[in-house]
């Protein structure tokens, strides 16, 4: 059974607002945001530095070609062939100017499992891992930064603020496809 764009798109919308509310009162808790300290895969994206729960990255692959997916958002790469599966790409510097960029041959996708959803997060690199204590977080609406309800907050490192993204947030609400193994290219029937 196939969901409705429609829906996703709606779906993601609201879980955006809440998650703005919920932020505004002061009672959103990011996914991202363990109570103890926590390991994070530091990544390069554009001028920004970016964290992701380590906990949620499963590997890290070599950008390939991808197959575009028709009226797709800007942000969304396409579908990328990982082993056996097939995985939307989003595009993490798009996502954040919410418009569409030409990927390079030196960028990497992490795989990451949001909420039980693989998916494929366009990097420009991968730097190392750090250890973040949670009482370390800004709240990233109190700086000069990129704002976005999948963004839990932002922490000091050497190299300069790092933000630090909620992956699930960000894939529900990035109007994301569900893939058909069987409908994909080099499926069951390709």
């Amino acid at each position: 059974m196939r969901a409705d764009p429609d829906l996703l798109r709606e779906i993601g919308s609201l879980r955006a607002q809440l998650h703005d509310l919920e932020r505004r009162l002061g009672t959103a808790r990011p996914a991202a945001v363990p109570d103890g300290p926590f390991d994070v895969l530091l990544s390069r994206v554009g001028d920004e530095l970016v964290a992701f729960p380590l906990s949620w990255v499963e590997e890290v692959v070599a950008v390939a070609a991808m197959t575009p997916v028709p009226e797709a958002p800007p942000w969304l790469c396409g579908l990328l062939r990982v082993g056996e599966e097939v995985l939307p790409v989003l595009d993490v510097l798009g996502r954040i100017a919410r418009r569409a960029r030409t990927f390079a041959l030196r960028d990497v996708v992490l795989v990451c499992n949001g909420g039980g959803r693989r998916v494929g997060l366009l990097v420009q690199d991968v730097l190392t891992v750090a250890r973040v204590d949670p009482a370390e977080l800004r709240d990233p609406t109190s700086e000069h930064l990129p704002q976005g309800p999948y963004l839990a907050g932002a922490f000091a490192r050497p190299e300069g603020l790092a933000l630090l993204f909620d992956v699930e947030c960000l894939l529900s609400t990035s109007e994301l496809p569900e893939i058909d193994a069987a409908e994909a290219p080099g499926g069951e029937d390709g």
